[in-house]
């Protein structure tokens, strides 16, 4: 890990990184062992010390992670009329990672704003742009389910994204494979991503024959 990868106020010292920060002219510091604890922890010191808090100050207070957790939890009791299926866990559980172990895990509530949520959704949208879009979904549903955030982040517009086009197998296809199809029993895909599974294990059976 070299110096250029390290953030703002993060230093190498000793075995381990320290960070060092003005709040209100005075200087707090901290050393941790790895750089990634050190960056992650001048990121949130950074997000606090412009909404003129102070990390004592949240240390006992609800956090992101904390609602993030609670909201799983829930889910994997019922959804909104009905115990969810595998499908809709596995869903919740990528959605929510952000806010279980991003950088934001940690901070208060009230330290998430809108424009620092924007500027992560920007920047996540460049490389994921679904993948982003359905990360804010999950934090506007803790939004709207627990006290505490800006409720500005629900006007939050997901950035248009163009889906990728898939195409299940014809049935001539199959034919012309050499899969045979159970009797009386039609082919019904229902969904892109079952097309796609359905796609991989009739390749890996013609692979394999």
């Amino acid at each position: 890990m070299t110096v250029s990868t390290l953030m703002k106020g993060v230093t190498p010292h000793g075995g381990g990184y320290r960070v060092r920060m003005l709040f209100a002219g005075e200087r707090l510091q901290a050393t941790f062992a790895t750089v990634e604890e050190a960056n992650r922890t001048a990121v949130q010191w950074e997000h606090l010390r412009a909404l003129g808090l102070r990390p004592e100050m949240t240390a006992a207070s609800p956090t992101v992670r904390r609602d993030a957790q609670t909201l799983h939890d829930r889910k994997k009791i019922s959804g909104r009329k009905r115990k969810l299926r595998p499908r809709g866990l596995e869903w919740w559980d990528r959605c929510l990672r952000p806010w279980l172990d991003g950088p934001f895990a940690s901070l208060p509530p009230a330290a998430l704003s809108k424009r620092i949520v924007e500027e992560w959704y920007v920047g996540r949208a460049t490389v994921a742009p679904k993948t982003a879009t359905d990360e804010l979904g999950a934090l506007k549903a803790l939004v709207r389910t627990y006290p505490g955030y800006d409720l500005s982040i629900l006007s939050i517009e997901p950035v248009p994204h163009q889906p990728r086009v898939r195409r299940a197998l014809t049935v001539d296809e199959l034919d012309f494979l050499g899969f045979d199809r159970p009797p009386r029993q039609a082919i019904q895909v229902r969904n892109r991503r079952l097309a796609d599974q359905l796609n991989a294990e009739w390749i890996e059976r013609y692979r394999a024959t």
